[in-house]
């Protein structure tokens, strides 16, 4: 290997710690000029910004504005950048909750959710549970979608779906296709408006 101009090898280059607090194992991810990852705890969602005054990294907590939100440890976060640039993680109780951050504009908003079902277990009775999440762009290209594997108690037996969150509406959908629900499927074999549609049986 060549020594590149001005490289002193009496003065070999060092590493210099820049945050005394761990990281979790787990995927980070990149939002703008920061990296977000889990706190060695995984009760905090950490964010890496420089400290110009001491040309290094810092980290901070952004959990903090509402460190209600992760009462449970978290699992994993997922990135999805479009439409709206939401950090999504998923908890050890099942639940998931979003992140809304745009370091650029100083926007930095928490918002918790929940499965609807429910999941059974020890003779205890809870919301369905998310396992996992992934954020992967359409084929289109013109937004992320967040699938998750839920998890629920139907019929005594413990079952499985892959699930894709319900894109957002945009000005100019159809008001029909504004339908938000859990675990949903549509029908759309008919389209006569003068056919009804008619279900037999209970459940």
């Amino acid at each position: 290997t060549t020594l590149g101009e001005g490289f002193d090898a009496s003065d070999p280059p060092t590493r210099r710690p820049q945050d005394s607090r761990g990281a979790a194992l787990g995927e980070p991810i990149v939002v703008g000029d920061s990296v977000i990852y889990l706190h060695s705890k995984r009760k905090k969602l950490m964010g890496t910004y420089y400290k110009d005054s001491f040309d290094r990294l810092g980290a901070q907590d952004l959990t903090l504005p509402a460190d209600h939100i992760s009462t449970a440890k978290i699992k994993g976060i997922t990135w999805q950048e479009e439409p709206h640039s939401i950090a999504w993680c998923h908890m050890d109780d099942g639940t998931f909750a979003g992140l809304t951050i745009q370091p650029e504009e100083k926007v930095q908003a928490w918002h918790s959710h929940r499965l609807g079902g429910s999941f059974v277990s020890g003779g205890v009775t809870s919301h369905a549970h998310v396992e996992s999440m992934a954020t992967i762009p359409t084929s289109e290209g013109g937004d992320d979608r967040v699938h998750l594997i839920g998890k629920r108690t139907i019929n005594g037996a413990t079952v499985r779906s892959v699930e894709v969150l319900t894109p957002y509406r945009e000005l100019g959908d159809d008001l029909r296709d504004a339908w938000y629900v859990d675990a949903g499927l549509k029908y759309s074999g008919n389209t006569d408006p003068a056919k009804l549609i008619t279900f037999a049986g209970t459940g």
